[in-house]
């Protein structure tokens, strides 16, 4: 299948969790068989070449801002499919959703991640929270299927919009090492210490764990 990944940076990942995930899913997709395409923004991706890791990169303009970069580099990036023929289009971010629908014209089936419930970050000022809160909803009507890695979520989609997204959770590769230097380094034992790995923001609750940590 044609397969493109779009709404997110793009790869080489160097940001958040959902560029990560572009960038471990489709290497997995094209070891499967699958022709590959990530879309990413010209202003953030630096990596010159026109594949990574067996992906075509497709990499298009935006407007370099806190609430537009996203959903002005997405809308281009949906026009752009409607040439390519893709079979199947997986969007990243809810916020993503009111764009979902334009690949659906020529037959390109979409998935939209829908990720956490982004309007209740601080970062966002009321009406980016109004608009976040809208894309929700259309999540639940614009693309063919939608999708979340957390059952807190797809809960809240259940009791907020009466509809339920199918519940897919993240895996990993982690390398077993032995313990050696680098928890001698920082004074740590084997399975006493915690390991908390995430942007130090308010609704990644990292000072729970220092608070319940004897």
């Amino acid at each position: 299948m044609k397969i493109a990944l779009l709404g997110t940076r793009g790869i080489p990942a160097s940001y958040s969790g959902f560029e990560t995930c572009v960038e471990q899913l489709g290497q997995r997709l094209v070891q499967r068989g699958h022709e590959v395409t990530v879309y990413c923004r010209s202003h953030h991706i630096t990596y010159e070449g026109s594949h990574y890791k067996g992906m075509r990169l497709v990499k298009l303009p935006t407007i370099a801002n806190k609430y537009l970069d996203t959903m002005v580099h997405s809308l281009i990036s949906s026009l752009h499919a409607l040439s390519q023929g893709y079979d199947v289009g997986l969007y990243f971010i809810a916020g993503n959703s009111p764009v979902t629908w334009i690949p659906r014209l020529v037959g390109t089936k979409t998935i939209l991640n829908v990720d956490g419930l982004d309007w209740k970050r601080e970062k966002w000022p009321a009406l980016a929270r109004k608009y976040i809160q809208f894309a929700e909803f259309l999540a639940t009507k614009l693309p063919n299927v939608y999708i979340t890695d957390s059952h807190v979520v797809q809960g809240y989609y259940r009791d907020q919009y009466g509809d339920e997204p199918a519940y897919i959770p993240y895996g990993s590769d982690v390398e077993i090492l032995p313990p050696a230097e680098t928890l001698a380094q920082y004074g740590l034992q084997p399975g006493k210490y915690i390991l908390f790995v995430g942007r130090l923001v308010p609704e990644n609750c990292a000072h729970h764990l220092v608070e319940a940590f004897p």
